[in-house]
């Protein structure tokens, strides 16, 4: 979990923490069964358009995404960045 300084900016030391914290969970995530909309959505991925997947709570949308992020770091430089865990002092 981080805060933000007391400017609330993000300063690179900041986003560096996060991005290292970030990269370290993600590779202790489960990868769970191979999802069938895996190769569907890798085929989306060099398109100009924007693709968001949807659906309701606990369907196997974070597992999809790690899935898709293990399939594509093979090939490309992946960045994910999840700011829920950064809090704001107000």
């Amino acid at each position: 979990m981080f805060t933000m300084n007391e400017q609330n900016t993000l300063t690179r030391s900041i986003l560096k923490e996060i991005v290292l914290e970030q990269q370290q969970e993600l590779a202790l995530q489960p990868r769970g069964i191979p999802r069938e909309q895996l190769a569907a959505l890798i085929s989306l991925f060099n398109t100009p358009q924007v693709t968001i997947v949807t659906g309701v709570r606990r369907c196997g949308k974070s597992t999809l995404l790690t899935q898709l992020i293990d399939s594509l770091a093979r090939i490309s430089v992946v960045h994910y960045l999840n700011f829920l865990g950064v809090l704001i002092p107000l």
